[in-house]
């Protein structure tokens, strides 16, 4: 019976050492593994016949062989120890073992060692783990820009961070043990809301609210507050992290004012504004409707104030604003309420108004502008044709070289056509013995503009060589962009022949003065007429009898009459020929201009016999020169006056001539411009753009607009709009530019918000739809070439509308916000979260390895969706279902990849919303 029990207890033993859950093994005492069971060699990777043809050292890790050298050692002296060791498993991982070795004894001496061995590898990785990410914790509780605060259950400070000090002031060792000094005291019935949610393990997340620095200020921080437990799961206290959003605030802050201001810019701008939808006005700004004329707008079509010549160019632009395109101003006619025609600069952007695709057109009156260009450009012309076809002959030389002559001039210096004159020296036409005092006189009138000449005679020499006489005057003038002097001729060579015969001959003088149609007279030494030509009927009606006998003065114009007593005092002085203007009434009392020359005569001896007075009816030159006046005068008050920028470029871009509201709008006096190159002045990026157009304006021959930044005095840069007309001479040769320019700063920081509000939801300030499609189809085409895969994700958020009815729509746009943001943070940088409209929102992840990743970016969104929602007031619970298609698995257009998003979409809500549902899922 003993021997029956003694063998099965030896199959017992089998038994338990071959199915032990730990190794078991046993040693011989120089170290060969002598048995071991399956456990071992599951552990180690060896088969039992690798691991007893071993020695224990040959599986040991280097380092551990002196340290299990001594535990051997310490069985052979009959201990037991317990202790931990590395081994190599056979695939040359390295495996931590847990050993307790026994001696085994035969008559009193250890024979072997018997061995229990546990694999603690997984244990010993997961201390290095928790003991890494301690340090890292510490690290990150020192180094975060986070304040971070630990407290006790009862509110008591256990620790802060260096972070907490430098926001709040406090010191660590002046809170230890104290209750926390950041939280104001309207705060504390919140902060022990707060303790009470900890002690049931509830996290607060992203709580924003206001706190106490050391020195009294206060701090907006955001907030997120958790409950703190030690490894066994038991709450210690709380840990709270603070962040400063003072900074953001304020942005915010700042963002809600110039959102204010915008909205206040619309209303009180100066330029018309006017949303229209599918051609009816949905809305128009003060503005527009006091430039329409117009009380109220709203529900009319665009077209009811579009003049028909513009009808077609703007259904063409209207068009082309829808598919995005950025339009440029152009000029239309408009028609206002009242039957007025007004002109306006246009252009027209695609807007989102109220959730719904819009078009903003921007209106700016110009009706003003184009009236002052067409008075312009009539006083210019008004100016050519009076020179041109004056009847006095005009002649423009620089440093004595012709440079222009009229019609009459050609005609007086014997040609036909004026290149027989232009470009030729005045001095050729000037006869040898007055040449000396003519050039002194050119140098003269070179000096400076405005510089003038008395009247004075000259013989000159025609084309043919024939001489005649001529009377002049001067003044300095400045002809393109250079200092020249304009001369106005008068051929008095049947003057001089007169004066030459009568001195020869009385006969030949009174044939002469009778055949003439200037008024030739005789006065004597007081003035009474003692003969008068036949032409004085001719011109003034009057008999020469009637004329003769009487005072030459009884018929001048009485303001006239000093000037005319002058006239003869002057000539016996100087004993020479004097000229003077004057009006003489003729028979129908009309009022005529005459010039005359009056010479005195003298006998062989030297004594006075009478005056020889010739004079020349001027009125329709006095008339003219009134009209030039006026007509320089008008266009010299609208240059000055005007707040535009009016300049006068030639074709090296250089300037000649620039209005005085340069200074007013840029700082810069008028002549630091003359002369020198505009593109100084424009912003280097807009110079070559600048230039380009100028060659293409010229090119075409045809007005054209320029968009530019200009600098101001101060170092700005001023925004500009430049109206560019290429002047050509008569003969088709290009003269300069005539540049109006208007500031348009305001409208460019218009039209960058209008851009941005065209592709963002004014509410989140997420990507629109518009920018979305955008975004998709770039998307789609990469995915293409480069063969990646991408998903489109739909979502709304689940009972939005019960939300919106019952809680009202304030909250309901909050809610919107709040829930973007915290699908934002889900996403990655590179994925777009658009807001469709309402509570539909889109997400675009353009690159992807697979389904898994579209569906665990889901799920993240859903977890984040699971906190309580805190608006106001109000906090409540509300989640969202989610839609996925992938590219190319569910579709290879955005048409495909967006109805197969929505599918899946409305069979997550079908089966109870709060979930998500993959295209894939639903075939």
């Amino acid at each position: 019976m003993s021997l029956r029990l003694k063998e099965m207890s030896i199959e017992s033993y089998k038994s338990i050492i071959e199915y032990n859950p730990d190794a078991i093994f046993i040693l011989s005492v120089d170290g060969m593994i002598m048995e071991v069971n399956q456990i071992t060699s599951k552990i180690l990777g060896f088969s039992k016949e690798e691991l007893q043809e071993k020695h224990y050292e040959e599986i040991l890790v280097p380092e551990y062989k002196e340290f299990t050298y001594q535990q051997y050692q310490a069985v052979l002296k009959g201990k037991s120890p317990e202790y931990e060791t590395q081994l190599f498993h056979k695939n040359g991982d390295k495996i931590y073992l847990q050993v307790k070795n026994i001696p085994l004894w035969d008559n009193g001496e250890v024979v072997g060692i018997f061995g229990i061995g546990k694999d603690v590898t997984e244990l010993h990785n997961t201390r290095a783990t928790l003991n890494e990410m301690e340090k890292r914790m510490k690290a990150l509780f020192y180094s975060t820009m986070d304040a971070i605060d630990f407290l006790d259950l009862d509110g008591n400070v256990l620790d802060v961070n260096p972070a907490f000090e430098k926001l709040y002031g406090w010191k660590r060792e002046e809170i230890i043990g104290k209750k926390l000094p950041i939280i104001p005291e309207y705060r504390n019935h919140q902060q022990e809301e707060l303790l009470e949610k900890a002690k049931l393990r509830k996290q607060i997340t992203t709580m924003e609210t206001t706190c106490i620095k050391k020195d009294g200020s206060p701090v907006e921080i955001s907030l997120t507050f958790s409950p703190l437990l030690d490894k066994r799961g038991n709450l210690l206290g709380t840990a709270g992290i603070t962040r400063d959003i003072s900074e953001r605030k304020q942005l915010e802050k700042l963002l809600r004012e110039s959102e204010e201001r915008y909205r206040k810019v619309v209303e009180l701008s100066p330029k018309g504004i006017v949303i229209h939808r599918d051609g009816t006005i949905v809305y128009a700004n003060p503005s527009a409707l006091k430039m329409l004329k117009e009380d109220n707008a709203i529900g009319k079509t665009i077209d009811t104030y579009l003049h028909p010549d513009f009808k077609e160019v703007s259904k063409k632009r209207l068009s082309m604003a829808k598919s995005g395109e950025e339009l440029p101003f152009v000029e239309m006619k408009m028609n206002c309420s009242d039957g007025d025609t007004i002109y306006a600069e246009i252009t027209s952007v695609p807007f989102n108004y109220d959730g719904n695709p819009a078009i903003l057109t921007m209106l700016r009156d110009v009706t003003e502008r184009k009236n002052t260009e067409q008075k312009l450009e009539e006083s210019k012309k008004r100016y050519e044709r009076l020179v041109h076809y004056s009847p006095e002959p005009i002649v423009v030389h620089q440093k004595g070289i012709i440079q222009y002559i009229n019609q009459a001039g050609v005609q007086l210096f014997g040609g036909t056509h004026f290149s027989e004159i232009v470009g030729k020296s005045i001095l050729n036409f000037i006869s040898p013995e007055v040449r000396e005092i003519a050039t002194e006189r050119i140098e003269y009138m070179q000096q400076a503009e405005g510089n003038t000449l008395e009247m004075m005679e000259h013989k000159m020499i025609r084309l043919d060589g024939t001489p005649f006489y001529i009377e002049y005057t001067g003044v300095g003038i400045l002809y393109e962009g250079e200092i020249a002097v304009q001369l106005l001729f008068r051929d008095i060579t049947a003057r001089k022949q007169a004066e030459e015969a009568l001195l020869k001959s009385e006969h030949q003088y009174r044939l002469i003065a009778d055949n003439m149609t200037d008024l030739v007279a005789v006065l004597d030494t007081k003035g009474e007429v003692k003969y008068a030509s036949p032409s004085h009927g001719l011109v003034l009606g009057l008999s020469v009898e009637a004329y003769e006998g009487s005072l030459a003065h009884d018929i001048v114009h009485p303001e006239d009459v000093d000037k005319f007593a002058r006239f003869f005092e002057e000539m016996m002085a100087t004993k020479e020929s004097v000229t003077v203007e004057f009006r003489v009434q003729n028979q129908k009392k009309e009022w005529l201009w005459f010039e005359a020359t009056g010479s005195p005569v003298y006998d062989e001896n030297g004594n006075l016999l009478h005056f020889l007075k010739v004079a020349r009816d001027i009125t329709e030159r006095r008339q003219g020169e009134e009209d030039l006046r006026q007509s320089e005068e008008l266009y010299r008050l609208i240059a000055e006056n005007m707040t535009d920028l009016v300049c006068v470029i030639d074709e090296d871009v250089n300037v000649k001539y620039a209005s005085p509201s340069h200074i007013t709008v840029l700082g810069y006096p008028s002549n630091d411009y003359e002369g020198k190159c505009a593109l100084d002045w424009v912003y280097e990026a807009d110079a070559e753009g600048v230039k380009n157009q100028l060659e293409s304006i010229l090119e075409s021959r045809e007005s054209g607009n320029i968009e530019y930044r200009f600098k101001h005095i101060n170092g700005n840069w001023i925004w500009f709009e430049a109206n560019i007309t290429p002047i050509f001479t008569e003969d088709g040769q290009f003269e300069h530019f005539l540049s109006v320019s208007r500031e348009i700063t305001e409208r460019i920081m218009y039209e960058e918000k209008l851009t941005y509000l065209a592709f963002h939801d004014t509410l989140t300030g997420l990507p629109n739809r518009r920018l979305f499609k955008e975004r998709l189809e770039q998307s789609l085409s990469e995915a293409e070439r480069y063969e990646r895969k991408m998903a489109v994700i739909f979502m709304d958020l689940d009972k939005f509308k019960l939300i919106n009815d019952t809680l009202g729509h304030d909250v309901g746009d909050e809610l919107l916000q709040q829930f973007s943001k915290r699908v934002q943070k889900c996403l990655r940088d590179s994925d777009t979260l658009s807001r469709q409209g309402g509570d539909e929102f889109t997400i675009l992840l353009p690159e992807i390895q697979d389904e898994k990743d579209a569906i665990s970016i889901a799920k993240r969104i859903l977890d984040s969706l699971q906190q309580p929602w805190e608006i106001g007031e109000q906090v409540f619970y509300t989640t969202s279902s989610i839609g996925i298609s992938l590219y190319p698995k569910d579709g290879v257009t955005k048409h495909e990849l967006m109805k197969h998003a929505d599918e899946a979409l409305y069979q997550a809500k079908e089966d109870g919303r709060n979930n998500f549902k993959t295209y894939s899922s639903l075939t």
